[in-house]
């Protein structure tokens, strides 16, 4: 006990672990801001006084837990009340960086914040510079069309230039992965990363405002589904790339290509890898796979990636209720489907490979999941109840009736529980 405490009593509703909890508690992210003054200082330039800003403002809009853009706002508002209280230069810094990259819906306040600053400090060289000029932009996704990366070049005021990319995967939704700035050469390097497994494409040139504009549509898509599992890879950008591509957003809806089903289940039929197996169960399985593409594959419900294999056996077939025949058929039916599908898309035997190789990979982790009532689905419980009854799930009759008696307990069991 320390010389000031002895004596003291303590609040009854405070302990030891509380007091020391609260101790530790992270400090906001304005001041950690506040105290890094001395960087934004010695920005040589507009895009490295941005990308200091975009840092914390990620920071801000990550810890708010659900991905909320008022955090950012009120981080800034945080950073003006404490700057305005405690002015110096290095604080006019600061808003002049958040102000270059902030939405525009929070420019009123820090713009009146930088007004009442000037009158007593010069303002940063790199704050009244024009924002980067986009120059040029480039664009690949993998073979299998389940990931992509987009880049675009930048003239800024530091002479040397630079270069945004995105890189974002679509297996189980789109979801960009990092957002990163470049040196302005990086794009010349990219065509030595392809490689057998990853299966990286050479960059194609496209117009900057198509790609500024994919940027934007899949940010958007990230900031809606995917907060939580947001990375530094992701956030600490974040702000940044808005700014740049915030003007090119557009609603818009991702239409799949279409597919006529019928011949295209009736040709795996005759696929030799399934000939010697009940053709019931692999109509059945085929069926599902095809369902699966059409709703969760982006490019195609043929455009199977080792992703999606992934994506398939560890999280949409364990919520599907799937019967013996059907379990033990499924290997074999899913090994023929990725090769039938990826031939059907003309790709070459060594980007098959990989797929093939992923469903081995899986399989284990899908036997695990499929006996783990925690990762059924409503309806999948509900077949599986009705299985254990002895109903038979392919009679339509059978299984109306064991819904009714099934629903009629679950009511009456409601009404008798306290």
């Amino acid at each position: 006990m320390s010389p000031q405490s002895r004596g003291r009593r303590r609040k009854p509703t405070r302990t030891p672990r509380t007091r020391a909890a609260e101790s530790h508690r992270p400090s906001r992210v304005s001041t950690l801001m506040l105290k890094d003054l001395r960087k934004v200082e010695a920005a040589d330039a507009a895009v490295t006084a941005e990308s200091w800003a975009s840092t914390y403002l990620g920071a801000a809009w990550y810890r708010s837990g659900l991905g909320d853009d008022l955090a950012e706002t009120t981080m800034g508002l945080e950073v003006v009340a404490s700057v305005i209280d405690r002015p110096s230069p290095g604080g006019l810094a600061a808003i002049s960086a958040i102000r270059r990259i902030a939405s525009p819906d929070d420019w009123d306040h820090l713009d009146a914040a930088i007004a009442a600053l000037f009158q007593t400090f010069p303002p940063p060289h790199w704050a009244a510079v024009p924002p980067s000029t986009s120059v040029a932009a480039w664009r690949t996704d993998d073979v299998w069309l389940s990931s992509k990366a987009l880049f675009v070049d930048y003239d800024d005021d530091s002479g040397k230039g630079h270069t945004l990319m995105l890189q974002a995967t679509t297996p189980g939704g789109v979801m960009a992965g990092v957002l990163d700035i470049l040196p302005r050469d990086a794009v010349a390097t990219w065509d030595g990363l392809v490689d057998q497994r990853s299966g990286v494409m050479p960059l194609s040139p496209a117009p900057v405002d198509e790609v500024l504009a994919e940027i934007a549509d899949v940010m958007a898509t990230t900031d809606a589904y995917w907060p939580r599992y947001a990375s530094d890879e992701y956030t600490a950008f974040r702000a940044l790339f808005w700014s740049r591509c915030r003007d090119h957003l557009t609603a818009h809806t991702v239409q799949r290509p279409a597919l006529d089903r019928a011949p295209l289940l009736s040709a795996f039929a005759d696929v030799p890898a399934v000939k010697h197996l009940a053709p019931e169960v692999v109509a059945s399985l085929a069926a599902l796979f095809l369902d699966f593409g059409e709703g969760h594959i982006e490019a195609g419900p043929l455009a199977w990636s080792p992703g999606h294999v992934s994506a398939v056996l560890n999280d949409w077939l364990p919520r599907v209720t799937l019967d013996p025949d059907q379990r033990r058929d499924l290997p074999e039916v899913l090994h023929a489907w990725v090769r039938f599908a990826l031939e059907h898309r003309g790709l070459e035997e060594r980007w098959i490979l990989p797929v093939e190789e992923a469903v081995d990979e899986c399989l284990p982790d899908f036997d695990e999941a499929f006996e783990d009532e925690h990762s059924w689905g409503p309806a999948r419980m509900v077949a599986e109840e009705l299985r254990s009854r002895g109903i038979d799930l392919t009679d339509p009759d059978s299984v109306e009736e064991g819904i009714r008696a099934y629903n009629a307990e679950r009511i009456a069991r409601s009404l008798l529980e306290p």
